[in-house]
């Protein structure tokens, strides 16, 4: 099993799409120590006030606008963290390599329609659980 520990730019605790990210790799009781910069992942720095977030509602809205394909920060952010997931999970050998999964993923909808089964799925869980307690 392996962890990382992170430290983006900006003061961030994820992988970051500011700028450089230092990471710890722990594996089988060795530690591994590199960086990595939005560049290998395929996108562009972006400012850290462009990833600004607000309410639960409004992020929510972020969220699923990136799923439904809208470009900007908030999607490169998406795709340097889903990345360094995919190279965590041993889906993927590089960086690079991993950010090409997670864009296949969101401009083929099925990132979106993840979302929408995990919705669908909460929404049966919590009618059957209020139906439950209250038979």
């Amino acid at each position: 099993m392996t962890a990382f520990v992170v430290h983006g730019a900006g003061g961030i605790d994820e992988v970051s799409c500011v700028g450089e990210t230092q990471i710890l790799s722990v594996s089988g009781g060795s530690i591994r120590r590199f960086s990595v910069r939005p560049e290998d992942f395929g996108v562009v720095p972006c400012e850290l006030r462009a990833l600004r977030g607000g309410s639960p509602e409004n992020n929510a809205r972020i969220c699923e606008a990136v799923l439904n394909g809208e470009s900007g920060a908030y999607r490169e952010a998406t795709i340097v963290v889903a990345g360094a997931a995919l190279v965590l999970a041993g889906q993927a050998d590089s960086f690079s390599e991993a950010a090409a999964l997670a864009r296949q993923a969101l401009d083929s909808g099925r990132a979106c329609q993840v979302l929408k089964r995990f919705k669908e799925t909460m929404y049966e869980i919590t009618c059957k659980g209020l139906r439950h307690h209250t038979s």
